[in-house]
Parts: C-alpha cells; sequence; structure tokens
C-alpha cells in the first residue's frame, strides 16, 4: 500500500505525498508479530524514565512532540519520492485542441526499443538514419544495455509486444509508471504483456532502468531539442482546427488529442485511444519521423499533417461504431476477397479492419472535396490506387448524412445506412 504511494503518479497531491510517507513508517509495524509490536510500544514508553522529574503531562506533551516529529519525516520521505520517483515534465505545446509533445513516457521505452534487438528484428519500425540526438542516446545509454528490463522486454517483443504495443502501454502510465486507475487498460494490449500481470511486473524494471541510467537527466538536457521539433509540428499543422472540423462532422466530442514524437521510430504512425471508466476517449497519433534535414527529424509538412490528423483521429471515432455494429458489418465480409490485394495486403487484414479504412478514408476524402474540387479527386484517386473500392460510393452517400444532420446528428444514427453501400456495389 505504501509504495504505490510513494510511487505516484505526477497528479498526486501534496498530501498524498506526504500520507504516502507516513504510511511507509506505519507499514513495518502491520508486520510485526503481536508481542513484538506491544514490546516496541513498552520500550517507547519507557523512554521518559529516562527524563528525570518529568510530570504526566509534560510526557504526554514530549508523546505528542515526537509523533508529530516523526510525521514530519516520514511526510518529508513521502514527498522526496513521489519527486524522485516521477519523470520530467513533458515538453508539449497546444495547437487548436491538439497538444503536441515528445512524452517522456514513451521516450523512455523507445530507448529501451533502441538498446534491445528489437531494431534488428523489426528494422523498419526504428529509425535507420544517423543524428546527433540519436548519437547522444547511444552515447549516454548504451552502458545499461545489460540492465534486466532490456532482457524482458526482447523475451516480450520476440513474441507479441510490438508495432503499437510498446508506446501505446506507457499511456496509460503517469510519471512514476505507476497505472492511472481512471483509465480502462485494454485486454488486447495486455495481451501482449501475456496478461496484466506481467505488464506490472515490467513497470518496476522500466522504472529501475529509468533511474540508474539517470534518464531525467538525460531528458531535462535535451529539452531544447524537444521543443525546437515541437515547435517545428506545430508550424507544419497550419491554422486548420481539425479538432472542430471532426467533431462537428461525427457529432461527438473527445476528451483530448494527442500528437507524440519520436525521433527514435521510423516513418511509422499508431493511433491508439485510451478510455476510462466515464465512457471518455483520449486520442493520440504516435509519430515516428518522415526524414531528417539538418540532423534533426523531420515529421512532415503541411499537406501530410492534413491527412494524418483527420486519418488518425477519425479512427477513434469509426472504430467504436464498427465494433457496435459488428453484426451488420460482418454481413458483408465476403467483400474482402473481392478487394484488390494491395488493399488486402497494406491496408487491412480483415473484413473487420477493412471497414474501419475504408470509412476512415472516406471521411478524409470527403473533407478534401470540402476543400476544392481538386483536392477531392487528389484525395479518391490515392484511395482507389491503395486499392479502397467502396471510398467513391462512400462518399456519395455520406452526402445523404451531411445534408440532413437534423435526422442524422451523428454519424452512429448513420452508420448502418452507410455501410448499406458494401451490399449495393458487390
Amino acid at each position: 500500500m505504501a509504495l504505490d504511494f510513494v510511487l505516484a503518479p505526477p497528479h498526486r497531491s501534496f498530501v498524498e505525498c506526504w500520507w504516502g510517507g507516513v504510511a511507509l513508517l506505519v507499514q513495518p509495524l502491520y508486520a510485526m508479530p503481536p508481542i513484538q509490536l506491544n514490546r516496541s510500544i513498552e520500550i517507547m514508553e519507557s523512554v521518559s524514565l529516562f527524563i528525570p522529574n518529568m510530570t504526566d503531562g509534560r510526557k504526554r506533551f514530549t508523546g505528542v512532540t515526537w509523533l508529530l516529529g516523526l510525521l514530519f519525516s516520514a511526510g518529508v520521505v513521502g514527498i522526496t519520492g513521489c519527486k524522485e520517483g516521477g519523470l520530467p515534465k513533458a515538453v508539449e505545446k497546444v495547437h487548436n485542441g491538439v497538444t503536441v509533445s515528445v512524452d517522456p513516457r514513451v521516450e523512455l521505452i523507445s530507448i529501451v526499443q533502441t538498446l534491445s534487438e528489437y531494431p534488428q528484428r523489426l528494422p523498419f519500425l526504428m529509425t535507420e538514419e544517423h543524428f546527433p540526438y540519436r548519437a547522444d542516446v547511444e552515447g549516454h545509454f548504451t552502458r545499461f544495455r545489460r540492465h534486466a528490463v532490456i532482457k524482458v522486454f526482447d523475451e516480450l517483443s520476440s513474441r507479441r509486444l510490438s508495432f503499437s504495443g510498446p508506446p501505446e502501454s506507457m499511456l496509460y502510465l503517469g510519471g512514476t509508471l505507476a497505472i492511472k486507475s481512471e483509465l480502462l487498460l485494454d485486454s488486447l494490449l495486455m495481451g501482449r504483456y501475456e496478461g496484466q500481470d506481467g505488464f506490472r511486473n515490467f513497470l518496476p524494471l522500466l522504472l529501475d532502468f529509468a533511474r540508474e541510467s539517470n534518464f531525467a537527466q538525460f531528458y531535462n538536457e535535451h529539452r531544447n531539442y524537444y521543443e525546437r521539433i515541437v515547435d517545428s509540428v506545430v508550424s507544419r499543422m497550419g491554422i486548420w482546427n481539425y479538432v472542430a472540423e471532426l467533431e462537428a462532422f461525427f457529432g461527438k466530442k473527445q476528451a483530448s488529442y494527442n500528437i507524440v514524437l519520436v525521433s527514435l521510430y521510423g516513418p511509422v504512425g499508431f493511433g491508439p485511444r485510451l478510455r476510462t471508466a466515464r465512457g471518455e476517449q483520449h486520442i493520440y497519433s504516435i509519430l515516428g519521423p518522415k526524414t531528417v534535414q539538418d540532423n534533426t527529424p523531420m515529421f512532415g509538412n503541411e499537406e501530410y499533417f492534413n491527412v494524418m490528423l483527420r486519418h488518425e483521429f477519425s479512427h477513434s471515432f469509426v472504430n467504436p461504431l464498427t465494433e457496435a455494429h459488428r453484426d451488420q458489418v460482418l454481413r458483408y465480409s465476403d467483400r474482402f476477397d473481392r478487394l484488390p490485394e494491395v488493399a488486402r495486403e497494406k491496408a487491412c487484414g480483415d473484413w473487420e479492419e477493412c471497414t474501419n479504412e475504408h470509412i476512415v478514408r472516406t471521411v478524409t476524402t470527403y473533407l478534401a472535396f470540402q476543400e476544392s474540387q481538386e483536392a477531392g479527386e487528389r484525395a479518391l484517386a490515392h484511395e482507389t490506387k491503395q486499392g479502397m473500392i467502396f471510398v467513391s460510393s462512400l462518399v456519395d452517400r455520406l452526402k445523404e448524412y451531411t445534408n440532413d444532420r437534423k435526422r442524422y446528428p451523428t454519424l452512429d444514427s448513420f452508420y448502418e445506412r452507410l455501410i448499406e453501400v458494401f451490399a449495393e456495389n458487390p
């Protein structure tokens, strides 16, 4: 119990940290056998016998003073534990409702991935570029390659912990790598750690690695670099408010929108969503750099972010609808075999996933048409080339939705009508 307080997430209050230290002081007493505990109390009471001429009142006063002194000392221990156990504050900037950051939790796991055999096993997921920041990482952390967390990560990643799994799992943690109680752990994600116990057993090793390697110092020493890449992405996002656009289109709001930049990843992107017990969703786009220019990772231009933000954030609106309407979706599962090979190999592995991809890409294409006819036709041609053969018909069907929002206030209310396109276009 006490350890949970001291290794608390950063949102723990001053009082919670204080009482965490008190709990550490009291906890050993619970483990004492009754005889030993009683004897300890007798010894504490007898100390006053060595102080001559002490009245009962003064004994009580002295006892209270000692107790307050112990509480104060224990509280300081608790606060220090909260402070020393935590990761540094993230470098971040909010732009039009989207938080762009270099998240220390994700940066930490990306360093573990870099030190492990992961880059050799899945080279396209990690950067193959050479630039000063990567050299700094290798120079600072290589001597910790034999740490236990590297070995355990290698074992997990050789089985199922790969692709989005490592960075996504970090988002469930507070600043001291304790699991946030308000978030619902995803069962499929936990399966990559071979269950919640595997995930919970992994975290102390990761925390120990952060402390042993002095990760916080490294992160803080590179804050200027992190600020540069965050500012670069914000400037390339342009002035368009994608959050307002998507929430108006889908008729629903999300708890937060986040872009996490990971310099050590390859040119990849992951779009996890985290659910709370109150039914809220936190949407993430985890990005690796597309290129390196002037020794600095570049995460894309304005055109790229225009497509990427709409696409990745739309998944968090669309995927839950497909899950809720799975029975209707699976009625058209025979369409999967009719998709071009390029779609089945590069875009989606089964019909449910292909349904999500079709609808998400339909939304991004429709919104491109709202910008201009040229932009829409360019987006439609791209999706058709990628084997998304139903996008054209789905875009036409969306016009029915957008023209009658009084009848269809949300895409959820229109979803079954939308996927009828698959039946009408065999």
